[in-house]
């Protein structure tokens, strides 16, 4: 090995081979022979640390119970150890490794301090609420500006505007966010300006989530930051929250900043900044003490206050590149939603020498998606249509005519 640390090693040689995915999963139909010989030579040359890794770490979950911590030695063997549970734990032709049968629908959450517990910035003991709550509340009356979203055609989501005040952190909120990714989730455990002696990355089933009523909210059009990251958000009630102490697994190890996000054998920036949001934020704090600024007020008020915020912010850099307009990038977020879908609610089965990978959806996530997504589903159904993966159209379309018709109010 290059180094003592093979993990290190193995994941700088995954990534630098640009095996093509499918959300989590190897698109092995579309391998070049140079890629599969690069993946043998990979597999040759790591069978015995990773034989050793996989006995030591999944080999002690398969007996045990949620819940369990496991000590790893760095955010590479971190990264290891969750992509064998995701990546059994989502083929569909059933669990590999020794997997627990409680690792269902994993999600990721990384935290750079391990003694903390998840807890929603919003709820936190040093959080003024009431300040949150006006921060949100400005933050929303200027994101929903109908000039934006008439541009990028189609309508702000219902929680997009909560979402994206988490995201850029325009308003401390009750969402926790989450990601699909193994190494976002990584990264994040990984960052920090007063380094920790341990980080750690919590995994969750989401279906514990959503049985309890809980939502999944997925990026809106503008945030495209949230796509880099494979993240979304969890709406969770406060009488809710005892949810969070239910994690599957919590990986624990030493911090270390060295670790990045590779795609393609590139480092990539997770957190690119957006000066238009930092704009929105500058401007909106200064409305914080107005009363006249308010949820109710009336549309001509609405609108001089939207106003106001164009000519602080500007327009959003999709809007003033032009690509709003020409469909640019409403397009670009589609398909960009459509590969969130494989993170969250498809499964893939493994290819074989004979059969072709299958693909399925998850029906109680897909639903959910829906009920809280309506806007972002139907267009991706629009787009499953135009490139012609009619079962796909279909499937969705189902999905948001059960939620539908679970919100209509029973014959008497």
């Amino acid at each position: 090995m290059a180094s003592s640390n093979w993990a290190r090693d193995y994941y700088t040689r995954f990534h630098a081979l640009d095996i093509p995915h499918l959300g989590p999963y190897l698109d092995l139909e579309r391998l070049t022979p140079a890629q599969g010989e690069g993946m043998s030579a990979l597999f040759r040359d790591f069978a015995e640390p990773m034989r050793q890794f996989a006995q030591a770490t999944v080999g002690s979950l398969s007996s045990g119970s949620p819940g369990k911590v496991v000590p790893v030695d760095s955010p590479w063997h971190a990264w290891m150890l969750l992509q064998i549970l995701q990546r059994a734990a989502h083929n569909v032709d059933g669990r590999t490794n020794g997997t627990p049968e409680y690792f269902v629908e994993l999600v990721f959450r990384g935290q750079a301090n391990a003694v903390y517990d998840v807890e929603p910035s919003f709820h936190r003991k040093t959080t003024d609420q009431e300040l949150e709550r006006r921060k949100l509340e400005l933050f929303t009356l200027a994101f929903g500006a109908p000039w934006i979203w008439s541009t990028i055609g189609i309508a702000l989501p219902p929680l997009g505007a909560k979402a994206t005040a988490q995201h850029y952190q325009q308003a401390l909120t009750d969402l926790v966010d989450i990601t699909g990714d193994p190494a976002v989730a990584v990264r994040f455990a990984s960052m920090s300006d007063k380094p920790q002696t341990r980080s750690a990355v919590f995994v969750y089933d989401l279906n514990g989530f959503l049985r309890e009523g809980a939502a999944l909210v997925m990026p809106p059009p503008l945030v495209n930051r949230l796509y880099l990251q494979r993240g979304a958000f969890l709406s969770v009630e406060p009488s809710q929250l005892a949810l969070l102490k239910d994690w599957r697994l919590k990986i624990e190890f030493r911090h270390d900043a060295g670790f990045q996000v590779v795609r393609g054998g590139v480092e990539v920036d997770i957190l690119p900044e957006d000066d238009w949001f930092k704009a929105v934020r500058d401007a909106c704090a200064k409305f914080l003490g107005s009363a006249a600024v308010h949820e109710a007020m009336e549309p001509a008020a609405l609108n001089k206050f939207q106003e106001k915020m164009l000519e602080a912010a500007g327009a959003p850099k999709a809007v003033r590149s032009g690509e709003a307009h020409s469909g640019v990038h409403l397009l670009r977020w589609v398909e960009g939603f459509q590969e969130m879908l494989y993170w969250y609610a498809v499964r893939v089965s493994e290819a074989t020498a004979t059969e072709a990978a299958r693909e399925g959806f998850l029906p109680n996530i897909s639903r959910n998606i829906a009920e809280h997504n309506p806007e972002l589903v139907r267009l991706a159904a629009e787009l499953y249509r135009k490139e012609g993966k009619g079962s796909y159209a279909a499937y969705w379309e189902q999905m948001l005519s059960e939620v539908q018709d679970n919100k209509k109010p029973l014959a008497l």
